[in-house]
């Protein structure tokens, strides 16, 4: 079996033109312009340079010609920080929507839902509970709360024009982190900032809770401010700048913890329902002749990914002694060992390895560099090889760190530059940072690099 790791940021359009004018922008004009110029305009994406003919080794649009030729194709798709639901929605944030309409708009297909899957096994059984605690209070405070928060797999076929079919398996973990980002952040920073209206909104789910009636105890919506009161600013204190309250209520409260809810102890139960939803999708299509296997993943989901088909160490907290692995499925680490060895080459979109390495300082076995390196031992004949996507204007987003890897002859770091956000909007003075975060799936250079039709540019 050939196993392809895609690594998606989010959503991308071609890069702007340089100016050939530097300025110092006075701050207030940069706030102004963020304020006065509308976010439709900050999506118009000037044209890319010429791009360079540089081959590229393994695209996505050779899974698909082998699916027509019989190959069972999946695409594992896993998203970053600080998602959003689509407008209308609440709490069916369709993660991986954005990738789907981009790429089905390229390579001219559809996507239809076959249906959900939950990770249900040891830590997230049934009325298990959780006894973690945020200054002294538990983040989960009934049993039907961990019920919510358990990891969910929606599974997708995307329909081509001849017929062709090729799965794609949208891996969602971020019930994980609801209860303690809407009940100790979103709610108790309104005391400071103001209330967050968006966000309390798509915790609270329309103050309801929707049981899924094709899985008993689990839930479609759920109220993760449920008897959690919503402060209101305090009396007194200064009104916060509009601009400075929506960044912390949207980069910080609702986005960067996410970030540091996964390199902490929340970082075991993760990767145990990463792993839960990759077992249980891989067995439910057992039994193919030839399968070809995809991964797509934003931001953290990279870090996330790989910490979880990791072979050789147990997920652990970053400067603790290791954790035993609680997947009752004993044969898992020579499955996720032969999947690596069969992955030619790894995609990420917005890559936060140099950001997350610094939480594991004291324990040089954690953290994304040494799975790498692993992944990259198990190749044999072509190297393993990375290519990073990475808007400069995006706040969220490192290069990876080739000389870090040097040593590692069996791996090829290729860092590959990207625009998501309209640059000459703002006069060249300022790039939207969210759109610049999360257009990377929408991003036509991205995904035609990522299908084949455009080659790959060099590495800087």
């Amino acid at each position: 079996m050939r196993y392809t790791i895609v690594h998606l940021t989010q959503q991308q359009y071609p890069p702007a033109s340089a100016s050939r004018i530097r300025l110092r922008p006075a701050p207030a004009l940069l706030l102004l312009l963020f304020v006065l110029v509308p976010p439709s305009l900050a999506q118009i994406h000037p044209a890319p340079p010429a791009a360079s003919a540089a081959p590229q080794a393994t695209a996505l649009q050779r899974s698909i010609d082998k699916a027509r030729t019989g190959v069972d194709v999946h695409i594992f798709y896993v998203h970053g920080i600080g998602i959003n639901p689509p407008k209308g929605k609440l709490q069916d944030f369709e993660t991986s929507w954005e990738f789907r309409h981009g790429l089905c708009k390229i390579a001219k297909c559809t996507s239809v839902l076959l249906g959900r899957d939950y990770a249900d096994k040891d830590l997230f059984a049934l009325h298990r509970g959780n006894d973690l605690t945020y200054l002294n209070d538990a983040i989960w405070k009934t049993p039907e709360d961990w019920d919510a928060a358990a990891p969910f797999v929606d599974h997708y076929d995307l329909v081509f024009r001849d017929r062709t079919r090729i799965h794609l398996h949208e891996i969602n973990w971020w019930p994980l982190i609801m209860a303690a980002k809407c009940r100790d952040l979103v709610s108790w920073d309104g005391a400071l900032v103001d209330k967050d209206k968006t966000h309390v909104e798509i915790c609270r789910n329309a103050c309801k809770n929707d049981h899924d009636t094709n899985h008993d105890g689990r839930y479609l919506g759920y109220d993760w401010l449920a008897s959690t009161p919503i402060q209101d600013r305090l009396p007194g204190w200064p009104t916060p700048a509009l601009i400075n309250r929506k960044a912390k209520q949207g980069l910080l409260d609702w986005s960067f913890t996410d970030a540091l809810l996964a390199v902490g102890p929340l970082h075991r139960f993760l990767i145990e329902g990463i792993r839960e939803l990759l077992l249980e999708t891989l067995e439910r299509y057992n039994g193919q002749s030839a399968q070809d296997f995809v991964i797509v993943s934003h931001s953290i989901g990279s870090y996330l990914m790989f910490s979880a088909l990791d072979y050789q160490e147990p997920a652990k907290t970053p400067g603790t002694a290791p954790v035993p692995p609680t997947l009752t499925d004993s044969t898992w680490r020579e499955k996720y060992k032969d999947f690596l060895a069969n992955t030619s080459q790894a995609y990420f979109m917005a890559n936060q390895l140099s950001l997350l390495e610094l939480a594991d300082l004291r324990d040089p076995a954690s953290g994304l560099q040494p799975h790498l390196s692993s992944w990259a031992a198990l190749r044999q004949g072509e190297k393993a090889t990375v290519v990073a996507f990475s808007d400069p204007d995006d706040l969220l987003t490192w290069q990876i760190p080739k000389d870090k890897f040097a040593a590692d002859s069996s791996l090829v770091i290729r860092n590959v530059p990207e625009v998501n956000a309209c640059r000459w909007c703002f006069l060249w003075l300022l790039a939207n940072p969210e759109t610049a975060h999360v257009d990377y799936d929408k991003n036509k250079s991205v995904l035609k690099q990522i299908l084949g039709v455009k080659p790959i540019p060099p590495s800087p």
